[in-house]
């Protein structure tokens, strides 16, 4: 394997989406749905690529409030079960970070399922504090 390629998508990179390996994300890439997010310069998408093959990413959004500096939301971190354990998720998860600050974001925030063991490993990994008391809705 070769070592991999860590970079950030945008609208002028986005043909590199048509080589994901199958698995990376939770489904088929949608032309039009990725054109629309990387169109929004809040949006981030971090990846990384192995033989020109994207096996991991990170998405992100800079959440901006009238009351508050802005912040950074990811959105979703992936990596193909093939890569797993080789930091990749880290590394998306980095470059998406750093993106955030260099566009203004104040901090970074994520939510992730309590029984999700590999993601709360790479928040932790990552640096970052549990936030207790907190109760998600959702709507479907």
């Amino acid at each position: 394997m070769d070592e991999a390629e860590v970079l950030l998508i945008g609208p002028d990179k986005a043909l590199m989406l048509a080589r994901v390996r199958p698995g990376t994300f939770d489904y088929d890439i949608l032309a039009e749905e990725l054109a629309a997010y990387l169109a929004n310069p809040d949006n981030l998408l971090a990846v990384a690529r192995v033989d020109e093959e994207i096996v991991a990413f990170a998405s992100g959004t800079i959440i901006r409030h009238p009351d508050k500096l802005p912040s950074l939301f990811i959105n979703e971190v992936g990596c193909h079960e093939d890569f797993r354990g080789k930091k990749l998720g880290q590394a998306v998860s980095r470059l998406l970070m750093e993106e955030g600050a260099d566009l203004g974001a104040a901090g970074t925030w994520v939510a992730t399922e309590e029984d999700n063991a590999s993601a709360r490993a790479l928040y932790a990994g990552l640096g970052a504090r549990i936030t207790r008391g907190i109760v998600i809705y959702s709507w479907e």
